[in-house]
């Protein structure tokens, strides 16, 4: 499970690069004390392995991956504020795959 923790991470981490390089968005004041790749890769393997529990998720970032974690209702608030970025990479996906899919039927 730790390997595909760390491919979720790292492919949401270059989504967030190639985003804020794209869109040209400027340097917050202030560092995040946990980035939104971490947010929503937590959010994810919560529901991927944890059955939607965020607690467990959020628990086992803290403890296997080494993750400062946030507070619960902190942790639900940013997930809120990035759900829509959340469902734009879900509709990019799918557009991916779809293209990908009907490429290997013709």
């Amino acid at each position: 499970m730790s390997e595909k923790v760390v491919a979720i991470y790292c492919f949401l981490d270059d989504y967030f690069i190639e985003a804020c390089r794209n869109k040209g968005s400027v340097k917050l004041q202030t560092t995040p004390k946990v980035s939104d790749s971490i947010v929503l890769t937590t959010a994810i393997i919560s529901a991927r392995f944890f059955g939607g529990n965020q607690a467990a998720a959020m628990l086992y970032m803290a403890e296997k991956q080494g993750i400062v974690m946030l507070e619960k209702s902190a942790f639900n608030r940013r997930l809120h504020r990035l759900a829509h970025t959340l469902s734009e990479l879900f509709y990019y996906l799918a557009d991916f795959f779809k293209v990908l899919n009907s490429s290997d039927n013709i």
